[in-house]
């Protein structure tokens, strides 16, 4: 892998093609990284800079340089190590101004986040010139409701938490006039659920995942929550279940409430506040689901090919010798060049049979 250097004008200062490794990552619903790690050599500063981008060949995603280091050692000579995080990042650059309701359209109200403190904040100096937002036709995007809020947050966690929750994807490419273009969008399905797309499969019977490996555990399960609040404003009122499994297959779990604002006087309608309590409820069952995972070395190229046949955030179909299958999307890619060679492997987070 070659890595290109380009200055803040996005014009390439440096090839760098000789080094002892090289860890670039893409990731679905939160900001990737790279790690360049290389011989010091006189001069390397000139185009090596904080803030200055990487970008690879084999990827579409650009790298904000955030950390330079120098290690001295007597023996082995002086190395320097250059990492940083995707475009994506660039929303840790912002907070919430105060409380903020996230609720209705998940893409509008990131959308109304993004234009107030970036695209047309009210204080000028927030504002970033050339940050475009583009709407996604999806309806895998479109459709998804939300209903939360957050006081003095960092933007980047608040996109990244509602995207994982919701599997949807965000990025930021480079358009061809140098502005920074943020969309959300989602992996295709190329799983046994579906009959649109072509199948793609990792299985040893494929030649394409070897030492598989398959765990499942429901020994931390919950599927009905008992949400508890504390609310002056509605004291009848602080109680909400979530999930509606009955009989053996109910697995209950208490969750506590209290820390929603609701003291008398305050704005909150009856309405809003049971949906606060759902939420919570959802949240919380949300770390109790059922774990499923698959391991194995996956083959890329042969017989599906990455950025050919899948990409990063589609579902794909895992299968190991002895029958247990389940879909997974894909939730990072990993390029790696060292010493040992070149490899690309991506990370699948598996889909849960059971949505709250």
């Amino acid at each position: 892998m070659d890595l290109f250097i380009l200055d803040k004008n996005f014009e390439v200062v440096a090839l760098i093609d000789v080094y002892k490794s090289l860890i670039w990552t893409e990731r679905y619903n939160e900001a990737g990284d790279f790690e360049l790690y290389l011989p010091m050599k006189s001069g390397l500063f000139q185009y090596i800079k904080l803030d200055y981008y990487a970008w690879i060949r084999e990827s579409e995603r650009y790298m904000i340089i955030d950390k330079i280091a120098v290690d001295s050692d007597p023996e082995d000579g002086d190395y320097l190590t250059v990492s940083g995080h995707s475009l994506e990042s660039i929303l840790n650059r912002r907070v919430v101004n105060g409380e903020t309701e996230v609720s209705g359209n998940l893409q509008a109200r990131i959308k109304a986040l993004l234009e107030q403190n970036f695209i047309s904040p009210t204080d000028g100096a927030r504002k970033i010139d050339n940050f475009l937002f583009q709407e996604s036709t999806n309806p895998k995007v479109t459709s998804v409701e939300v209903n939360a809020k957050y006081e003095s947050e960092n933007i980047y966690e608040i996109v990244k938490a509602q995207c994982q929750e919701n599997n949807v994807g965000f990025r930021i490419d480079l358009n061809s006039n140098k502005q920074f273009v943020f969309s959300m969008y989602a992996g295709e399905d190329r799983s046994y659920a579906q009959t649109i797309n072509p199948y793609v499969v990792f299985s040893p019977k494929f030649d394409n995942m070897a030492n598989a490996n398959y765990y499942a555990s429901r020994e931390d399960y919950k599927n009905v929550a008992f949400v508890i609040g504390e609310c002056e404003a509605f004291p009848h009122e602080a109680f909400a279940t979530v999930g509606n499994a009955s009989g053996l297959d109910r697995r209950e779990l208490t969750v506590d409430a209290k820390d929603i604002n609701t003291s008398e006087g305050s704005t909150i309608t009856i309405g809003e506040y049971r949906a606060l309590l759902q939420v919570r409820g959802k949240e919380g069952l949300v770390e109790h689901k059922e774990k499923r995972a698959f391991e194995g070395e996956v083959e890329t190229t042969d017989p599906f090919c990455y950025g050919v046949d899948f990409f990063v955030g589609d579902i794909v179909q895992m299968e190991d010798e002895y029958g247990n299958s389940g879909s997974a999307y894909i939730s990072e890619m990993v390029f790696s060049h060292s010493d040992e060679g070149y490899m690309v492997y991506p990370t699948f987070k598996m889909i849960e049979d059971e949505e709250v």
